[in-house]
């Protein structure tokens, strides 16, 4: 109990140095400049709250994070739609304070980067995904699945979604969807018989930050797509996203638990 009470208290105070040290350069981003010691304290807190997970349960906490940045990515995709009703500029304003606690301390990383504050936000949220994943997975892990892990987690890095949005809107195909499934229910599979059903849960939350992204990044005015075409670009992704959940959801009911040898 010493020992973790030692760790707590070593996040904190790196995470209060590392909000006062970022705060200005976060806050007036880009007119501000980022240094290498805004950098360098970043890291080291990043180092921190990944250490923490391997000697303490932070699943709530790192919970909360990613959700919490990804929460501020969305508001700033769509504020411009917000603002038009009370209520929902009240919940844009929430974005905020989740800024300043969970994304303003790893920001010195933007120096990397260079992305505005809502795409960082996103990229943030994969942090704390990694954090939380590490945080569940840390009891039942296994050495001999550590490459097996990593190989499946690489593959739902890949943005599925955008790639089947991408061949709609630019070819009218819906080979794109068609993969994207197979791939996951392949992959659903090796989760269900090999690893672990949370390794599917994070897998699926990477492939969808992932397309986000790169849909984000792309400048497209009109409607997208061929067969879904009345639907806005975020709309269709969290359509196919819903839809490509559920074979993968049957996989994960009828395929039994493996022990796989050494």
């Amino acid at each position: 109990m010493k020992n973790i009470n030692k760790y707590q208290i070593i996040i904190i105070v790196i995470f209060i140095s590392a909000l006062l040290i970022n705060f200005m350069p976060a806050i007036k981003f880009p007119d501000h400049r980022i240094s290498i010691f805004n950098l360098a304290i970043s890291v080291l807190f990043l180092i921190g709250i990944l250490y923490y997970s391997s000697v303490k349960d932070g699943t709530a906490l790192y919970g909360i994070g990613f959700v919490a940045t990804l929460v501020i990515f969305v508001v700033n995709l769509t504020e411009n739609h917000l603002f038009d009703y009370v209520v929902l500029d009240v919940l844009a304003n929430i974005q905020y304070p989740l800024y300043v606690i969970f994304v303003i301390p790893l920001f010195g990383l933007n120096k990397l980067l260079n992305l505005s504050y809502g795409n960082f936000s996103l990229i943030v949220s994969l942090l704390y995904l990694t954090s939380l994943a590490g945080s569940l997975l840390k009891y039942k892990w296994k050495v001999r699945n550590t490459s097996l892990l990593i190989l499946v987690l690489l593959f739902y890095c890949l943005p599925f979604g955008y790639y089947g949005m991408y061949l709609d809107y630019t070819k009218g195909s819906l080979l794109g969807y068609l993969s994207m499934i197979i791939i996951c229910i392949a992959l659903a599979y090796i989760c269900k018989a090999f690893l672990f059903v949370p390794v599917l849960v994070v897998g699926n939350l990477l492939s969808a930050i992932s397309s986000l992204y790169f849909i984000h990044m792309m400048d497209i005015k009109e409607d997208w797509g061929y067969f879904f075409k009345p639907f806005r670009q975020t709309t269709i992704f969290f359509i196919i996203f819903l839809l490509n959940c559920i074979p993968q959801w049957f996989v994960i009911r009828s395929t039994g638990r493996r022990d796989r040898k050494r």
